[in-house]
């Protein structure tokens, strides 16, 4: 079990759109970070059009580490990314294992909040300081 309440990552705003306007489920990521089932997951919409917020949220059901072909294989309908995206961001990394977090209840802020910290590519753990800063400006 980890020290942390969740996790911030940061998404395109695109991809976080169609995930939950498509009840996508399935979040995947090459990172070493951990996160717990029952902890949340909070997305940063990043990128050109992004609001560089954080601007939905979901709970973790289950969290492991697969290869980009298992990925495929066990969640291709399910994951976030459009086929082509996962490929494109899985190119040249066939061998290496990514985060694969099944989600529950992903849905939007009421009003998208600042990152409580430091957010870089790599995501931000969410310990009982920033996850208070963060529950206060929700």
């Amino acid at each position: 079990m980890s020290n942390y309440k969740g996790l911030v990552f940061p998404l395109y705003r695109d991809i976080i759109e169609r995930a939950v306007e498509q009840d996508k489920d399935v979040f995947v990521k090459f990172s070493r970070r951990q996160i717990d089932e029952g902890e949340e997951l909070y997305l940063y919409e990043s990128g050109e059009n992004g609001r560089r917020k954080i601007v939905a949220k979901a709970t973790v059901t289950n969290s492991q580490h697969l290869k980009p072909s298992k990925v495929k294989e066990n969640y291709s309908d399910r994951v976030f990314q459009t086929e082509e995206e996962l490929d494109e961001y899985t190119r040249g990394r066939g061998n290496k294992e990514m985060l694969v977090l099944e989600l529950d209840d992903l849905e939007y802020l009421d009003q998208p909040v600042e990152a409580p910290g430091n957010l870089t590519v790599a995501g931000l753990y969410l310990n009982d300081e920033r996850y208070e800063k963060l529950k206060k400006a929700m």
